[in-house]
C-alpha cells in the first residue's frame, strides 16, 4: 500500500511540473518605467495591450573598451512586438558607446541601451546580453 501511495505522489509531482513552467509571470512595466532583460523574454507594459519580447542580439559591432577604433561601431537587436492582436518583428540600433538610443513604435517611443558593453579580450556570449528598456507615450 505504501509503495502503491509514493507511486501516486510521485506520478503527480511529475504532472504538475510542466504546468508550473506555464505558469512562470511575464514581468510588467509601467509606462516611463526601465527594465532589463535577457534574450528570449518579454516584458508586459501595464495598462498597455503591449507586450515586448527581446529576441535577442542580431549584431554588435561596437568598438570595445580600451581599443581605438575609426568607427564607433553599433548594436543591433531583435525585438518582436505585439499589439493590438499583431506581432510584429522590430529592430532597434544604438550606435556607440554614449547614452540610450530611441526608437518610435506606433504611439510608443523604446528608449534603450544594451549591455554589457564590450571590452578588449572579452566575448560576449548571445545569454550574456541584457536590453535596457523604457517605454513612454509619444
Amino acid at each position: 500500500m505504501r509503495k502503491r501511495v509514493l507511486a501516486l505522489f510521485a506520478g503527480l509531482v511529475i504532472l504538475a511540473l510542466p504546468l508550473s513552467a506555464c505558469s512562470a509571470a511575464i514581468p510588467v512595466a509601467g509606462l516611463d518605467q526601465s527594465i532589463s532583460f535577457p534574450p528570449g523574454q518579454s516584458c508586459s507594459i501595464a495598462g498597455e495591450d503591449l507586450i515586448i519580447k527581446f529576441v535577442g542580439v542580431v549584431s554588435d559591432s561596437r568598438c570595445p573598451e580600451g581599443v581605438q577604433c575609426v568607427w564607433e561601431g553599433e548594436v543591433t537587436v531583435q525585438m518582436e512586438i505585439k499589439y493590438g492582436g499583431a506581432k510584429t518583428k522590430f529592430y532597434m540600433v544604438k550606435r556607440g558607446a554614449g547614452g540610450d538610443a530611441v526608437a518610435n513604435f506606433g504611439i510608443y517611443t523604446l528608449s534603450f541601451n544594451v549591455t554589457p558593453y564590450p571590452t578588449a579580450g572579452t566575448e560576449i556570449t548571445k545569454d550574456q546580453y541584457r536590453l535596457l528598456l523604457t517605454v513612454s507615450k509619444t
